[in-house]
């Protein structure tokens, strides 16, 4: 909805946040609830597309949808999108994707060596880097990574062993043991 009348009745600070957020909806189109006759924002409709949307809360959906029981195998290229987003900007969606990863149980010996590189930048975001820890464990089915990564990837686990953050300590501990 645009401006709705009842937001009047906010405080300035909120109103000032609610009116920027839906100017940021109206000239964007990053919003999965709207009205049926505002088509000037389609949808992307196949997944692959939807995970390499331009709009962060779509490809955070399409990363939901991949949480959902029997979600089936996905194709290369949704794959590729789903890892691609382990790079992306915002902690929250690489967080998202590592939860996703975890959830499709699908080993990757690449997926390793990408993951044992991120867990140094994530190491000030204790959601973030339990979630790359997690899809980490789901990886013990895929081919050894080289003894290269395999001796940053002690390295770093055991750092993250002392960790100040408790689901850190506990999301390295069950590495730890899923890896062995």
């Amino acid at each position: 909805e645009d401006a709705a009348p009842w937001t009047r009745y906010l405080r300035s600070d909120p109103r000032t946040t609610c009116h920027a957020g839906l100017a940021y909806l109206n000239k964007t189109g990053d919003c999965l609830c709207r009205h049926p006759s505002r088509t000037e924002f389609p949808h992307p409709t196949r997944l692959s597309e939807r995970l390499t949307s331009d709009h962060a809360g779509i490809r955070l959906n399409a990363l939901w949808e991949l949480r959902r029981p029997a979600m089936g195998r996905l194709s290369a290229e949704e794959w590729k999108a789903v890892v691609t987003l382990l790079d992306d900007r915002d902690p929250i969606l690489v967080a998202e994707s590592a939860r996703a990863i975890a959830a499709l149980e699908h080993p990757d010996a690449d997926l390793v060596a990408h993951i044992t590189g991120l867990l140094d930048r994530y190491s000030g975001h204790p959601d973030t880097l339990a979630a790359l820890l997690l899809a980490l464990s789901g990886q013990k089915s895929a081919k050894p990574p080289a003894p290269k990564i395999q001796d940053e990837l002690a390295f770093q686990l055991w750092k993250l062993a002392e960790h100040p953050s408790r689901p850190v300590v506990v999301a390295t501990l069950s590495t730890i043991g899923q890896m062995q």
